[in-house]
């Protein structure tokens, strides 16, 4: 390790004195573009990576290295600029990147990422390529747009018509055109996991759906969180604190197993069948419309979520693609979809475990639990 940082502190010298002497900025400027390599891995995923798109690359700013030699434990600390720091990485084939979820930064091959992206693409099989945008072609964003606006324009015409929204609520779903933009989508590694897969992040802020998935949220999460308050954490400390009201209740033995799981791809590995399936559910059984206070039917919500569902297209390096299983990372929409998906896939999992006294909590796509069984028993589940 010792060699290591000194081989890097060399390489960072050796910059150092090329950009004194041809000034940092032309070096930024005028860096040639790293050759491609020929082989099937890059080939084959070139459509998936562009180490230009959004969110991928780390801001500009000093990063501070501290290093520890041994003996005498000494430390050493240098601080560089990131774009300096992005183009050595780039000669030696590497990027630094943002962390999913965290302020850190995770630096990687542009391999790695290659790999881990399309291990991500392949396995889920939720992107449907759609079309590639060329200047010849500069219209097929804005056409395409213009079909999912008038899909959302004539629902919601039609509900209005026939009395099954009313005027406030259509201003809420209702579309402005000229603010509409298509999503986009990047890629930003995931260090909670050991093998630290890449997760994708969708950029969905004024897509022509955004006011029906808004709407939708804010109606439906308040029931959500009240039904599945007894198995939801909601931040760390929840999980404290069941531990020490296990505890008190000298549930909490020498052998006591603690256990985590985590559900990969979760927003990318349901069909849209199976989550309106579930949303029916959860409405039939749940949610109770109110004439009263003018909220909307069960049979408007799912045809409002299904017409989501149906339209999401987003751009990623230069391609249209259409998202046709689960739903679109960052929207709080398909959050709330996903756990009620799973509210119903764990039902079986709480029952077992609130007949054995055990804990149980899941945030999101994370469950963890105790068990003072065998670990035998404990995969069995």
């Amino acid at each position: 390790m010792i060699d290591q940082v000194h081989e890097f502190l060399n390489q960072v010298r050796q910059l150092l004195n090329t950009t004194e002497d041809n000034h940092t900025e032309d070096l930024l400027i005028e860096e040639e573009e790293e050759e491609e390599e020929d082989n099937d891995v890059e080939n084959e995923s070139e459509q998936w990576i562009d180490e230009n798109e959004p969110g991928h690359c780390a801001d500009v700013g000093d990063i501070v290295f501290t290093f520890k030699t041994k003996p005498g434990n000494q430390q050493s600390r240098h601080t560089l600029d990131s774009r300096l720091y992005q183009q050595i990485l780039k000669m030696q084939g590497c990027q630094l990147l943002d962390v999913y979820n965290s302020n850190a930064l995770y630096m990687c091959k542009n391999k790695e990422m290659q790999r881990k992206i399309m291990e991500h693409v392949k396995g889920t099989n939720a992107y449907s390529f759609m079309e590639k945008l060329y200047e010849t072609n500069p219209t097929c964003v804005q056409q395409r747009l213009d079909t999912i606006v008038e899909q959302v324009t004539t629902l919601l015409n039609d509900l209005i018509t026939s009395h099954s929204i009313n005027d406030s609520q259509f201003r809420q779903m209702n579309v402005d055109r000229s603010t509409v933009r298509m999503d986009y989508l990047f890629f930003l590694p995931d260090t909670r996991q050991k093998h630290v897969p890449f997760q994708p992040i969708m950029v969905c802020s004024l897509g022509p759906t955004i006011g029906i998935a808004r709407y939708i949220y804010r109606l439906l999460q308040p029931i959500y969180d009240h039904v599945a308050l007894s198995t939801t954490f909601f931040k760390e400390t929840d999980a404290v604190h069941a531990i020490e009201i296990y505890a008190n209740k000298d549930l909490l033995l020498p052998t006591t197993l603690f256990a985590s799981l985590h559900i990969n791809d979760l927003c990318s590995i349901l069909s849209h069948e199976e989550i309106l399936q579930s949303l029916e559910r959860f409405l039939n059984e749940y949610y109770k419309s109110d004439q009263r206070i003018q909220t909307i039917t069960i049979d408007t919500i799912l045809k409002l979520t299904k017409l989501i569902l149906q339209n999401q297209f987003f751009i990623y390096k230069n391609n249209i693609y259409r998202q046709i299983k689960g739903g679109a990372t960052e929207s709080p929409l398909t959050i709330l979809l996903m756990n009620i998906y799973l509210f119903y896939w764990q039902d079986e999992l709480v029952k077992t475990m609130n007949n054995q006294n055990e804990i149980f909590g899941r945030c999101f796509d994370k469950i963890f639990l105790t068990w003072n069984g065998s670990k035998n028993e404990l995969c069995s589940l």
